[in-house]
């Protein structure tokens, strides 16, 4: 079993982890509504299974991208810097789920911090990823980015937050398979159409 490879894929476990429970979440809590309530107050929907659901999707989607970040550090120089933002936004992730929007100020830290260092690793990847030649994930990160920003400033909070969640949970999942194809080589081969 090749360990590393499976700490390149910690990112895109924390993103599938993060996702399906937020869905999970989601079900639990019918009156939650996606676009009119933030997705912090699935974590005190008043559902226990929404609750519980949402705020194990923070704690474990943070904890799986501490792993990935801790991957990315040993990576290289300017993955170093890269891999302890990667931790610190997922530590804000992760505190997320644990300290609720019962908590208020201190939620709001916790979601601050997870956003700002969400933003900067995007923003950091992309120039390292064009500096490396890696342009396939430059122009995704790209992408992601300008679609976060077109939400920030065209939406309301409960609109463009899953919007730019989403995206970010896009980007791991990238980098993630960035660092995977690294390891093994794996997608090295492009697929053939069948026509």
């Amino acid at each position: 079993m090749n360990l590393s490879k499976i700490n390149a894929a910690c990112g895109l476990f924390s993103a599938e982890i993060f996702i399906s429970l937020w869905i999970l979440a989601a079900f639990f809590a019918p009156e939650w509504n996606l676009g009119e309530l933030s997705l912090s107050d699935l974590g005190i929907c008043g559902v226990v299974g929404g609750e519980i659901c949402f705020n194990m999707a923070c704690s474990c989607g943070g904890l799986f991208g501490v792993m990935f970040g801790i991957y990315v550090m040993s990576q290289g120089d300017s993955e170093r810097i890269l891999g302890a933002l990667i931790i610190l936004a997922c530590f804000g992730l992760a505190g997320i789920g644990i300290i609720n929007l019962g908590y208020d100020s201190l939620h709001y830290i916790t979601a601050m911090v997870y956003s700002l260092f969400s933003l900067i690793c995007v923003i950091l990847s992309i120039v390292f990823d064009y500096r490396r030649g890696d342009l396939d994930f430059a122009i995704l990160s790209t992408i992601l980015l300008a679609f976060c920003i077109i939400a920030v400033v065209t939406q309301r909070f409960e609109v463009y937050e899953p919007i730019a969640v989403t995206c970010e949970c896009f980007w791991i999942a990238g980098q993630s398979i960035k660092y995977m194809r690294k390891e093994d080589k794996l997608f090295d081969k492009p697929i053939k159409l069948p026509f």
